[in-house]
């Protein structure tokens, strides 16, 4: 479960390098609600916390823009969205709309102006981009443009008011009085609470408003009823009205609506908004009209109307909204380079959801666009008369990068391979198409666009040949299909490109032995498979061919006696299952000196007894209890008290205390059902606390900090879910930040921040899933010596000396390490050497000193130390040896004089 700091401690934290957890959807609603409360700038400030790789990270920095520009704070509103168009990303419209409008709010309108061209290139059909374009052509006096601006964006939404609006101002400017009251009107139509534009009409058709006319223009196709308005007929005590309201509005639209009449011609209001008042005339429903638009008053006896005449308000609500509908269907646009006039298709929410035609028998033909609802294209292509899709088609994601690539004849069929991406832009899959069905190899690729597994298709469904593969391009697994499922060998490979793990499959379940190797060849483990469980024998070995462990499986859970060895043989310990799989019975601990030092007995599970012995056998501690609640101590079988707690119904619960040899606390915390949880701290043999973090359910979760033996902080970060997550830093002694690194799921991703002792930023990285795919060095004066990028993971990886030479150097693949890794001195000289094969240290490692001597040799084998690792002087004397099996000292230990003789000699 995500867990959040809260609010004042994220607001307040007077420690900049404190590292707090940011549960980002927490984050967005706190700042809305701190926005409601007029604290925009302790908003900001949370958003701000939310890191760039966070899913959320757009959607904040939007909502962010959006306070700042409410705030009249323009200039941070252009800057910040300057950096936040660089990357595509499914806010930008938004953030392309708050960017204008920040130049708006300056008056600078020719770069608001242009801001807006560049969102109109990505979305369009974006009718807000179209009204903010014609909102600057208004500021700029210049009405024509802006009129026309305003129209484009009702015939993309005829619902959106505040267009409507617009176009009463620039008609009431214009002079053209009846071409102002229908925008008006239909204004109020749709935002029926505006009282504001209320009261304009009323001005208006009481000759009220001085500006009317001081923007005189020609063509005014309603000459005639601007004439009769303002002849004031309607104030005439002959003209009786329906509506029993006393205001100019209600007498002049009652005179209005009754001598309409049809006409045809092009004009706008002609064309879209004279209909819509026809139909209201011919339908009897001026009177609804006036009632409706008179909302806004608060007036008892409009709303007691209204309540009185619901079934009018309806009949007159469909009349409106089935006209509105209407300005949208058909317009003329360009599609894929074709203009004609096409449908427009729409969400329910009004926002546009495709442009494109259909025949009588209703199926696509044609070219067609498709749009995410905040206006980006999410598909286009053709389809023919048949209504089956031919030529290219492209489909986006709501960021605007390509997700989908298809290919098809003139017929319908498939004519290409299809390919996938994902929403950072790297290739995903590539499927190749033989008449319509998957034909052929099937190449899925990593976030760094090099393939990580094959699979063939044969009309439509895998079968034959398959194998993922590693990032540094290895081979992983090989595998075969056979309609559709696994069947056959199934060979996982280590890097190193010798065998795994062998299975076999039957049509997709696993069958019969299993074997898994380690590096060197040597069987780690075996058992066997009936119908995809496990039953039989299982028998796991050490690196050097010992038996680790053996037992039985019956239905895929252990069962009878199972046993563990150390590496010499001899007994770990024992336990005992019952046939569902529960612990039942006897487990016995063994030394390695061969002594039983703890006996443990099990029903169902549940821990009965315990008995820990001394070396000698004598009991140390002892309990029993057939329902399993009792006291519980751990002891040592030198006589030292382990461990402190209770056991619940066999279960370890409640307070748990473990100690070290000398009696000092080493960890303490709660246990639930045997698992860590709540708050949890560990501590060094001195007292000093070590460790403190916190636990859900035994897995790591929440707060963790590490201190070294002095009480110096060196690490603090998050965990979720036993997975470290979010920003981490490490500190010197001093408490002077070393480095910061952010990760997603326990992998570096995004940046990694390093500092050199004396506080100046020695080099920065940016990860992707644990691979450097940028990097820049500094000098010791914090100046910038070195930046490249590696946007795939993939090239020459490498640290340079203030002189040019290199300091570090190795060719890597998807981030995986492909050649020899190695350091220099700052003269060109090599300092170190080690072998590597496909991402992982396997063979020799040489260290040296300036003169050219060894200091260090030893060998890796699949990432771990093997063999015999020699130590030397500076003058090349031996100065002491190890030796090492699957990365753990295990064996002799000699220490040399200077003479070469034997010191000491002991062993692990």
């Amino acid at each position: 479960m995500l867990k959040t700091l809260c609010l004042l401690a994220v607001l307040q934290s007077s420690n900049p390098d404190s590292v707090l957890f940011i549960d980002s959807n927490v984050a967005i609603d706190s700042a809305y609600q701190l926005r409601l409360d007029d604290k925009a700038a302790e908003a900001v400030m949370l958003l701000d916390l939310i890191n760039e790789e966070d899913s959320n990270y757009y959607e904040a920095q939007a909502d962010a823009l959006s306070i700042l520009n409410d705030s009249d704070r323009p200039d941070e509103t252009i800057q910040r969205s300057k950096k936040l168009i660089l990357q595509p990303n499914e806010k930008m419209d938004e953030i392309y709309l708050l960017y204008g409008n920040a130049y708006l709010k300056k008056g600078a309108l020719d770069s608001a102006k242009s801001v807006y061209d560049k969102g109109l290139d990505l979305y369009p059909y974006h009718h807000v981009f179209l009204y903010n374009k014609g909102i600057v052509f208004y500021r700029q006096n210049e009405l024509d443009e802006a009129e026309k601006w305003f129209k484009q964006a009702l015939l993309i939404n005829p619902f959106y008011s505040s267009a409507h609006l617009m176009l009463g101002h620039i008609s009431i400017l214009k002079g053209h009085r009846t071409k102002g009251l229908m925008s008006y009107m239909v204004y109020l139509f749709l935002d029926e609470d505006a009282n504001s534009a209320l009261v304009t009409i009323d001005n208006l058709t009481n000759d009220a408003i001085r500006y009317e006319g001081s923007n005189l223009a020609g063509g005014n196709v309603f000459e005639q009823y601007d004439n009769l308005l303002k002849s004031r007929a309607a104030f005439d005590d002959r003209f009786k009205y329906k509506t029993q309201f006393n205001a100019p509005i209600v007498k002049q639209f009652e005179l209005l609506s009754s001598k309409l009449k049809p006409q045809s011609g092009d004009d706008f209001w002609e064309a879209y908004y004279l209909p819509l008042f026809l139909k209201i005339k011919d339908n009897n429903l001026a009177e609804t009209t006036l009632y409706y638009i008179l909302t806004s008053t608060g007036k008892e006896e409009v709303m007691e109307w209204l309540e009185k005449n619901s079934k009018l308000t309806d009949q007159w609500l469909d009349i409106v909204n089935g006209e509105l509908y209407r300005w949208r269907d058909k317009h003329e646009a360009m599609v894929l380079g074709e203009k004609n006039v096409y449908d427009f298709w729409y969400y329910d929410n009004n926002d546009i959801n495709a442009i494109g035609n259909e025949n009588a028998a209703e199926d696509k033909v044609g070219s067609w666009v498709f749009f995410y609802d905040n206006g980006q294209t999410s598909a286009i292509g053709k389809y023919n008369e048949e209504g089956y899709k031919i030529g290219d088609w492209k489909y986006y994601f709501e960021n605007g990068r390509l997700s989908r690539e298809e290919y098809y004849d003139d017929n319908g069929d498939v004519s290409a391979p299809f390919i996938y991406y994902r929403e950072d832009g790297s290739k995903a899959t590539e499927v190749p198409y033989k008449d319509n069905d998957v034909e052929g190899i099937v190449k899925y690729y990593n976030s760094f666009n090099h393939v990580r597994e094959e699979t063939t298709y044969s009309k439509g469904q895998a079968e034959g040949k398959g194998q993922t593969f590693y990032k540094s391009g290895a081979k992983n697994i090989e595998y075969q299909m056979s309609e559709g499922k696994l069947n056959g060998a199934y060979m996982l490979y280590h890097e190193t490109g010798s065998t795994k793990g062998v299975y076999q499959f039957d049509q997709g379940n696993k069958t019969g032995e299993y074997q898994i190797f380690y590096s060197n060849g040597q069987l780690e483990e075996s058992s066997v498979y009936v119908d995809d469980v496990l039953n039989g024998a299982c028998i796991g070995y050490f690196s050097d061919g010992n038996i680790s462990y053996e037992g039985q499986f019956a239905e895929g859970e252990k069962v009878g006696h199972w046993k563990y060895y150390y590496r010499n043989g001899k007994i770990s310990y024992e336990e005992f299952y019952n046939d569902s799989g529960d612990l039942d019975g006897e487990r016995n601990n063994f030394s390695l000196n061969g002594f039983q030092s703890v006996k443990e007995v099990f029903k169902e599970d549940k821990l009965i007894e315990y008995a820990y012995y001394d070396s000698a056998g004598n009991v140390l501690s002892s309990a029993s209890d057939p329902s399993g609640n009792m006291e519980f101590k751990k002891m040592r079988w030198t006589g030292e008290v382990h461990g402190l707690g209770t056991l619940k119904n066999g279960k370890l619960s409640g307070e748990y205390t473990l100690y070290h040899r000398n009696g000092a606390i080493y960890q303490k915390g709660t246990k639930v059902e045997g698992l860590w949880e709540g708050p949890f701290e560990e501590y060094y043999s001195n007292g000093q606390l070590a460790v403190a973090m916190n636990y859900s359910g035994g897995s790591r979760d929440g707060h963790y900090t590490y201190y070294d033996k002095l009480g110096n902080k060196l690490t603090e970060g998050y965990y979720i879910d036993d997975e470290a997550q979010q920003w981490w830093v490490y500190y010197y002694q001093d408490g002077t930040v070393d480095q910061k690194v952010y990760y997603i799921d326990d992998e570096y991703q995004g940046r990694y921040i390093t500092n050199a002792a004396n506080g100046k930023l020695w080099s920065q990285h940016r990860y992707k899933e644990n691979a450097v795919v940028e990097y820049v060095l500094y000098d010791s004066s914090g100046q910038e010596l070195q930046h490249k990028i590696m946007d795939d993971a993939t090239g020459l990886y490498s640290y340079q000396y203030p002189n040019g030479n290199n300091s570090f150097a190795s060719e890597v693949v998807s981030g995986a390490y492909v050649s020899s890794k190695r350091h220099f001195y700052p003269d060109g000289k090599l300092m170190s050497e080690a072998e590597i094969i496909n991402g992982v240290y396997h063979g020799k490692y040489t260290n040296y000193g300036h003169n050219g001597n060894v200091l260090i040799e030893g060998s890796y084998e699949n990432d771990l130390k093997k063999g015999k690792w020699k130590y030397y002087s500076v003058n090349g004397e031996l100065e002491r040896e190890y030796d090492y099996m699957d990365g753990e000292l295990h064996g002799a230990l000699i220490i040399y004089y200077a003479n070469g003789n034997i010191e000491s000699k002991g062993s692990y």
